[in-house]
């Protein structure tokens, strides 16, 4: 069965580089060189995580944070620089770079767990494996950061989604092996959701289509359900929220539907006419419970626990995004953002699943209370501060004048909210830490998925792409490796 990851992993990226054959107008070096300063930043993150853990006398598991989270950086920034040495954005490049972004990801987390398997330190590959998600969500946050200003440049937006998309499907399958580590079902679904992708995407126009959504969840379906394990019923429920995501997703981000057209109207004559999109937020929260509870209590009745049939259901929704992410129409955009707005908060609660597993939580202490609206408020902070970026950059027509104008502010942006994470976690223990990123899921998906429906609403490009959804997934991660700090 673990044949299955293998070949989707190899066709994914064969598939990828043949469609990326063609090369297009070179780069400017400012932008090639980017992954170079992103590498340089990683490294010392990391090592800034193996000082900390040295001074609780934790060196041994300092190193292993620091050495898995470099590894994520490293293995991250290879991909960001091999799709960015194709620049070309026709529909055959951006498939391909959505194929092999999506063939790396998974390549890259079996290799790193290989390597460690290797030592027979099982007992710490929960903690390596975290350090290595940590990695990714860092790359992604400082690649949005810095180049998600551009809102003119279309390829260099579709390249930040991607290295999102990456954390977020990294997230998701850590998660998966961190709340079950004897089964790998969650990988071997992947494999074959990852399959569907690759055929649909190879076979489909480049714009976005209902059909060709139906296509990729039918065909997730057959596979999941022909090759059929324990647990194999929340991954369908993943697959079903996926095909219901995208219906909503069309319905509140396109302007042949009631609440678009409504927020258009009134935008002129009302200033709170946005708020009509909280509708949007309503509904999907509506279907992220249901998903919830469904795979929580299917996967009760397979014996197996309710948050690693979570995680399932998130594997199911979050393998087939690469459909999403290869189209290149305008309805395609719009679908990108909510998808990963809607996923980056999924993976975020697998990141509170675990943390609570470490210590339960208790809300009748003021202390925890506290934390999750410190979580919360750390969401609008980072709000404040991309929007801040946004402004400078409006009227910029280059990518390469936006990063020279905020590259280093955006860096201190980060730099910021990632001492906020660390404050928090010196003045409290584990049990806060887990209120706290239940904060930070709270406020991403509210305010991920409203800024994402106002953006597509009114044409707002800052709302899509504000960086929400991979700030709420790297902080999470970050409070989750400093557990063992506190408790």
């Amino acid at each position: 069965m673990d044949f299955i990851i293998l070949i989707a992993m190899v066709l994914a990226v064969l598939g990828g580089m043949l469609l990326l054959r063609r090369k297009g107008e070179p780069l400017p070096k400012k932008l090639l060189r980017e992954y170079y300063l992103i590498l340089i930043l990683g490294i010392i993150v990391s090592l800034l995580l193996y000082i900390a853990y040295a001074l609780k006398g934790q060196s041994q598991g300092g190193w292993v944070v620091a050495l898995s989270s470099f590894f994520g950086v490293l293995g991250t920034c290879m991909t960001g620089r091999l799709l960015f040495a194709r620049s070309q954005h026709d529909r055959k490049s951006v498939k391909g770079k959505t194929l092999l972004a999506g063939g790396l990801t998974v390549l890259w987390l079996v290799l790193v767990y290989g390597f460690f398997s290797i030592w027979n330190i099982a007992a710490l590959i929960p903690g390596l494996m975290f350090g290595y998600a940590f990695g990714v969500a860092l790359v992604a946050l400082l690649i949005r950061a810095r180049l998600g200003v551009a809102e003119k440049d279309k390829m260099v937006n579709h390249h930040v989604q991607l290295i999102e998309y990456a954390s977020v499907l990294t997230t998701v399958l850590v998660a998966a092996l961190a709340l079950n580590p004897s089964s790998f079902f969650s990988l071997r679904a992947a494999g074959l959701l990852l399959f569907a992708s690759l055929i649909t995407v190879a076979l489909s126009h480049e714009h976005f289509s209902l059909r060709g959504a139906f296509i990729v969840s039918v065909l997730g379906f057959i596979g999941v359900v022909a090759f059929r394990q324990i647990g194999s019923w929340p991954v369908l429920v993943g697959i079903a929220t996926f095909f219901v995501l995208v219906l909503l997703g069309i319905y509140y981000s396109s302007s042949k539907y009631r609440v678009v057209r409504t927020v258009v109207r009134l935008a002129k004559e009302i200033p709170y006419a946005t708020l009509w999109t909280l509708e949007g937020v309503f509904a999907c929260t509506l279907l992220f419970i249901i998903a919830v509870f469904l795979s929580n209590s299917l996967a009760i009745k397979s014996a197996l626990s309710g948050w690693f049939g979570i995680s399932l259901a998130l594997t199911g929704m979050v393998g087939l995004g690469s459909y999403i992410l290869s189209r290149i129409d305008q309805a395609g955009d719009k679908l990108k953002s909510i998808f990963l707005a809607f996923a980056g908060a999924g993976a975020s609660l697998l990141v509170f699943a675990v943390i609570r597993g470490k210590a339960a939580v208790n809300l009748a202490k003021v202390e925890v209370v506290l934390a999750v609206l410190l979580g919360f408020a750390l969401v609008l902070f980072w709000a404040w501060l991309s929007s801040q970026l946004a402004v400078r950059t409006h009227k910029l027509e280059s990518t390469e004048s936006c990063l020279r104008m905020v590259g280093k502010r955006a860096i201190a942006s980060v730099a910021l909210t990632f001492i906020g994470v660390a404050i928090v976690a010196a003045v409290t223990r584990a049990e806060s830490l887990a209120g706290f990123v239940a904060g930070l899921f709270a406020g991403g998906f509210v305010f991920g998925l409203w800024g994402v429906f106002t953006g597509t609403a009114i044409g707002d490009a800052w709302r899509e792409r504000s960086g929400i959804p991979v700030l709420v997934l790297a902080a999470a991660l970050l409070a989750l490796i400093l557990v063992p700090l506190v408790v």
